[in-house]
């Protein structure tokens, strides 16, 4: 049974699927590479991150929905900030200037879906 939305069926494949498909096969194929695709680990969790989040997972003022959930918890979001100025000299205002977001790609498409309207042009790079 085809249960999927029209809008769907024409989506092109997914580019990181097909590089991992590449990649796999070159692999096989005994092509000795370094893959520069989409950034997943490559080695396990560290023990005392999975350690923490155990425990963050069993604290009850975890199992909740933040106030501020549409930007990201205020308190991640301070903690962002005051990282990016510990790595990089920058003072970032966490109220305005940081958000969560479910993924990298996720938030640049969203990103371009609230600014940009069907046929307005858009520069982007190619990296």
């Amino acid at each position: 049974m085809d249960i999927l939305a029209d809008r769907l069926k024409t989506l092109p494949p997914y580019l990181f699927m097909q590089l991992r498909d590449k990649i796999r096969k070159a692999e096989a194929d005994g092509v000795d590479l370094i893959s520069l695709a989409i950034g997943d680990p490559a080695e396990p969790t560290p023990a005392y991150i999975v350690e923490s989040l155990r425990v963050a997972a069993l604290d009850p003022a975890n199992h909740q929905y933040p106030t501020d959930e549409h930007k990201g918890m205020l308190v991640f979001r301070e903690a962002v900030a005051r990282w990016y100025g510990r790595k990089y000299g920058t003072i970032l205002n966490p109220a305005t200037e940081v958000i969560a977001l479910s993924g990298l790609k996720e938030g640049i498409h969203h990103f371009v879906m609230a600014l940009v309207n069907p046929g307005d042009i858009v520069l982007v790079t190619n990296p």
